[in-house]
């Protein structure tokens, strides 16, 4: 029930909602040019932490191989960080994926 609630509800609020304010064509317009430039930020931020050629290491142990196929970048940065939702601490993110990213900067020293 929830799966389908929240489908519904993401239909309403990013294609519904601006075509009824916006009329049809520029009510899309304005959906698909927000979701492409979502969808850019989050590819370019997510893979400038997997896609790297000293990230391409493969090791039987998982926690390992999670610290070796993932790199942080901009630590120090709050830029970096409300920038790309927390995902700078990709180490963090890959060893604890169920903790929220308010407690990655935290997290950081001890790794």
């Amino acid at each position: 029930f929830f799966y389908i609630f929240f489908k519904v509800l993401y239909f309403v609020i990013y294609l519904i909602i601006p075509i009824v304010n916006f009329g049809l064509i520029r009510g899309i317009t304005l959906s698909l040019v927000s979701r492409s430039i979502f969808s850019l930020l989050f590819m370019i931020n997510s893979q400038v932490s997997h896609i790297r050629r000293s990230n391409m290491t493969t090791s039987t142990d998982w926690y390992m191989n999670q610290v070796m196929t993932s790199s942080n970048h901009g630590c120090d940065s709050w830029y970096h960080y409300i920038f790309s939702g927390g995902l700078n601490f990709q180490v963090e993110h890959h060893l604890f994926p169920s903790i929220n990213h308010c407690h990655y900067p935290y997290l950081h020293p001890l790794i």
